[in-house]
């Protein structure tokens, strides 16, 4: 799959027009700089294991203004949660995401005492999670579990609409920026009346 995956081009709209020849340049210019800074060939190979191994890849990609750069965030297929009304993805009203974060980092992005209160409170709670390096359980020590949750443009909510939660508490909401669902999601297998994937390794399996 990475061998014969196709790049991205740009040309211009009108091969003539001056204007458009410079858009391209433009945009040609974002990209590579993007693909440098996000290391994509690396993403990219990470993106393919989870799209054959688990059976769905899924990215949440976003602006982060600390950072000054979009950042691309891997999602692991057991760690997002979609809508079970969906048949598709696209069609999902709504995606939650569910990461451990590091204690002290949470608190540094929320500094205020009140929020500091139930983001400890969360973080007293003791978690197994799955460590994919050790391909093992462990218990989670200086986390807590983080919930975000992002809603598609519709009419209660025209620009979507994304909440970051701990357990009792919601740290930060509001609307989606520029209106853009931040989350691309593409199954290995679908399944039917399903916005979720199977792997090719349980479809083998019988074999």
């Amino acid at each position: 799959i990475v061998a014969t995956a196709p790049g991205v081009g740009f040309e211009p709209a009108q091969p003539s027009e001056l204007q458009d020849q410079k858009s391209a340049e433009l945009n040609k210019g974002v990209w590579d700089h993007a693909k440098e800074k996000n290391h994509l060939d690396e993403e990219v190979q990470s993106w393919v294991e989870d799209f054959v191994g688990i059976g769905e890849v899924a990215t949440k990609l976003f602006y982060d203004p600390l950072e000054g750069e979009i950042i691309f965030e891997e999602v692991y297929g057991f760690n997002l949660l979609i809508d079970p009304a969906a048949t598709t993805f696209n069609k999902a009203r709504y995606c939650i995401i569910r990461k451990m974060v590091d204690v002290k980092k949470l608190k540094a992005m929320f500094p205020d005492e009140e929020v500091a209160k139930f983001i400890q409170e969360s973080a007293d709670q003791t978690y197994t999670i799955f460590d994919r390096g050790k391909g093992a359980y462990q218990k989670s020590k200086g986390q807590c579990m983080v919930r975000e949750y992002y809603f598609r443009p519709c009419a209660q909510y025209p620009q979507g609409y994304f909440y970051y939660t701990v357990k009792d508490k919601i740290l930060t909401k509001g609307e989606l920026p520029g209106g853009l669902f931040p989350i691309k999601f593409k199954p290995f297998k679908r399944l039917q009346t399903k916005a979720r994937g199977q792997s090719i390794v349980k479809v083998l399996r019988p074999f």
